[in-house]
């Protein structure tokens, strides 16, 4: 709108995607983000931010060239339901927060970025899936315990070579108008209007996987990198 304000041409608010430039993500449309204030590589674990992980005792976490792993041994006929690392818990405002992965061997059935307050009964949640196993990704949200998603924007073209590259999942919301939305490869997947975190209760960030190694013969090995927020997680 600025821009289009300097040239004195019509804005064009278009489809309502992001776009991210540097480290900045604006949205087009009613509202933007603001630049992206933390940023992790992951050349170490940051245990000022990182402080409450849920993983699998078959399953490893570690910090390796740069990246963080999931790993661990394919074992017979053995379950393994979701393995995730969440940040500290922080005040909720409007935000943008991402998340590269890469599953190097084809795996897991699903890998997942969630924002959501403490109280998982009562509170709200936002989540972004990659479900590499059936293949299609999706944004849903949750409110009280029920989840609800845009029936509109599931999409089954996944990528096929996310073993080989990264890919990206992104939620945005946006506090005033309640807008929340959810991307992958900045590609808009849905979004809901109206939301609202519990407004007691903190919120945190979490990236999970899910695998049924019952159902697959390889060990479990999954990378992450370039995690980016625009809140300040260190506060």
């Amino acid at each position: 709108e600025r821009i289009a304000a300097l040239l004195s041409v019509p804005f064009d608010p278009g489809s309502g995607e992001t776009a991210s430039s540097g480290d900045t993500v604006t949205m087009s449309g009613d509202f933007s983000v603001p630049e992206y204030v933390y940023i992790d590589t992951f050349d170490e674990l940051d245990q000022l931010v990182w402080t409450k992980e849920s993983v699998n005792r078959d399953l490893a976490l570690e910090i390796k060239k740069g990246r963080l792993q999931l790993s661990g041994k394919y074992r017979e006929g053995r379950l393994n339901s979701i393995n995730s690392i969440s940040t500290r818990s922080v005040k909720h405002k409007s935000f943008a927060v991402e998340i590269a992965f890469r599953d190097l061997k084809s795996s897991v059935d699903t890998i997942s970025l969630t924002v959501g307050n403490d109280d998982w009964r009562w509170g709200g949640y936002l989540q972004v899936t990659a479900n590499l196993k059936k293949e299609y990704y999706y944004f849903r949200w949750a409110d009280k315990g029920n989840w609800y998603s845009d029936d509109e924007h599931f999409y089954d073209d996944i990528f096929g070579d996310e073993d080989k590259e990264f890919h990206i999942l992104k939620i945005v919301f946006d506090k005033k108008s309640g807008t929340a939305s959810g991307y992958v490869d900045d590609m808009f997947l849905g979004k809901t209007e109206d939301f609202a975190f519990l407004v007691r209760d903190k919120i945190h960030i979490s990236f999970s996987v899910s695998e049924t190694v019952r159902n697959t013969k390889k060990d479990v090995l999954v990378e992450f990198d370039n995690f980016k927020c625009s809140l300040d997680l260190k506060k």
